[in-house]
This record gives C-alpha cells, sequence and structure tokens, in this order.
C-alpha cells in the first residue's frame, strides 16, 4: 500500500493531497495513471487544468492523465492540489489512479488499484 495524505487548507478551502511513492520510487518510468471523480458521478473523467500536477499529460482516452512523481523534502511523491472552485462549479469529488510502471500496471489482484 501507498501512503496518502489529504489536507484542506482552512483559508482557501483548496485541499491538497499527497501520495508518497518513496518506498517503490525503484520502478523504472513510475507514473500516475489518473483521473478525478465527481462530475455527473463518473468514476473517472478527465481533470480540469486548475488540477493538473506541472507536465501532466494526456494519456488519450479523453478519461485519463498521466503525470510522473516529483522529488521533495528528500522524498518521491505525487501532489494535486484541488481548489475549492473545481470542487464547487465542477463536482470534483476526488482522484483515482493507478500506478504505473512503463507497461507494468502497478495495481491488486482485484484491479482497484490498492
Amino acid at each position: 500500500a501507498v501512503p496518502i495524505k489529504s489536507f484542506l487548507c482552512a483559508d482557501t478551502g483548496d485541499v491538497e493531497v499527497i501520495m508518497d511513492v518513496s518506498e517503490i520510487s525503484e520502478h523504472d518510468g513510475l507514473e500516475l495513471h489518473w483521473a478525478v471523480k465527481g462530475p455527473s458521478g463518473s468514476q473517472w473523467s478527465l481533470a480540469p487544468e486548475s488540477v493538473r500536477p506541472e507536465l501532466t499529460r494526456d494519456f488519450g482516452d479523453g478519461k485519463a492523465l498521466r503525470v510522473g512523481p516529483s522529488e521533495e523534502g528528500g522524498s518521491t511523491r505525487f501532489r494535486f492540489v484541488v481548489p475549492k472552485s473545481a470542487s464547487q462549479e465542477e463536482g470534483v469529488t476526488g482522484i483515482v489512479g493507478i500506478l504505473v510502471s512503463g507497461d507494468e500496471w502497478l495495481h491488486g489482484e482485484d484491479g482497484l488499484g490498492d
């Protein structure tokens, strides 16, 4: 399991989500295949620009994106900020994703990403 933490900024209402992948950063080409939950109840929807971390690229299926981890403070992690406006105006309720390493999908046997 990969630790995921979320924080609510009391001043802005934005939510910061951090996934620490330091324990598995030895995988070559580690990326997060991800999307947002929410708009119209969808489980996988293309994230609005306001949620996308720097260097995010489109996966090409109209739903998912890909992004590599960043190195911050001695750890390897993915970091997302979901602005309050993305939640209120665009219906974003969460982030979903599956770690990938090249062509290998790093998910549980049930395919649910855990």
